[in-house]
């Protein structure tokens, strides 16, 4: 009778012992999947759209200069260059229409050569009216000169030479109407040689991305807008 009593015991014991373990194994995989959940809604959490990335857009067309280069490369891509001059150069494109986010912003990937580094920068967006809108990237020193009639915003410090930073713009500074598109994109040196990586849309606001838990802090992008210099 004792020993029947201690068997089933044991069996009552080790039965325990098995549903704890499979509850906190269901535990432990809810909570991993949650999140992975969490981190696969923060990435899909804005739109993203690539307009370049080592190959321009469908029907478009090169204005100016274009250089392809394969060194350095950004994340393995191929940028884009015009040759190195002193003064104002550029070269750019014209391309099917292009809606943005009004609360989004423009990531642009660019490269500064520090053996020959450029005094500005500027990337000028066309819209569909003809108009062109200006960011630009300035030294120390006051290089570029805007018409009272040209819109530009000036966006700070140049970044680091020879490391690939992204370039971050509000679209709301582009100016655009409800329903306006941009149609074109045009990448400026005063001096020196810049490559040119990808241009990426998001529908997701710098606020937004930095409240992301997700995602890594990088600095301020938007900048009061600058006088045109005289």
């Amino acid at each position: 009778m004792l020993a029947r009593c201690v068997w089933v015991t044991f069996w009552v014991v080790l039965f325990g012992l098995g549903s704890l373990l499979l509850a906190q194994e269901g535990v432990t995989s809810q909570r991993v999947h949650e999140l992975k959940t969490t981190i696969e809604d923060t990435k899909n959490s804005g739109k993203e759209t690539i307009w370049v990335n080592g190959n321009l857009p469908v029907n478009s067309k090169m204005e100016g200069e274009w250089f392809w280069d394969t060194a350095p490369m950004e994340n393995g891509t191929r940028s884009h260059s015009h040759s190195s001059t002193k003064g104002l150069a550029s070269h750019g494109f014209t391309a099917d229409p292009v809606s943005l986010s009004n609360n989004g912003m423009i990531i642009q990937q660019v490269w500064l050569d520090p053996k020959d580094p450029p005094r500005g920068i500027m990337l000028k967006f066309k819209r569909t009216n003809g108009e062109e809108v200006g960011v630009y990237w300035e030294g120390e020193e006051e290089v570029f000169n805007f018409a009272e009639n040209r819109e530009a915003w000036y966006y700070g410090s140049l970044p680091k030479l020879g490391k690939w930073t992204p370039l971050e713009i509000q679209t709301e500074n582009l100016g655009l109407e409800v329903g306006e598109k941009v149609v074109g994109l045009r990448f400026a040196t005063f001096d020196g040689r810049a490559l040119w990586g990808k241009t990426v849309f998001t529908e997701t606001s710098l606020a937004e991305k930095r409240n992301s838990p997700f995602q890594i802090p990088t600095k301020p992008a938007k900048a009061p807008k600058k006088p045109a210099p005289q």
